[in-house]
């Protein structure tokens, strides 16, 4: 089992981040129009946009494993840390607006 040393393996994480961010975009095009009221909520969007992120997610986690396995958990944690802290985000801003029920 790889060892966790950020200071070393900074650039993964921050590789991982980046990765997380865009993985998530696929979803926030999905969901932003229709939390904003531009768009009807449409399943087939919602779940193009879950499959595409999760191809990014797990894509981005073969390449890291493949390339570099002794910097693959700051790769993970980073990705883990994009991804779940935009989800946070998309959350927090849907409840600062007060109008998701």
């Amino acid at each position: 089992m790889p060892e966790l040393d950020l200071a070393q393996q900074w650039p993964a994480a921050v590789v991982g981040v980046i990765t997380g961010l865009l993985a998530f975009a696929p979803l926030a095009l999905a969901v932003v129009p229709v939390m904003s009221r531009r768009r009807a909520a449409n399943m087939v969007m919602g779940m193009v946009g879950v499959a595409s992120s999760f191809a990014i997610l797990f894509l981005g986690v073969l390449v890291a494993w493949v390339v570099g396995r002794d910097a693959f958990l700051a790769y993970f944690l980073g990705e883990l840390v994009g991804f779940v802290g935009s989800i946070i985000a998309l959350s927090l801003a849907a409840i600062a607006r007060g109008d998701f029920w």
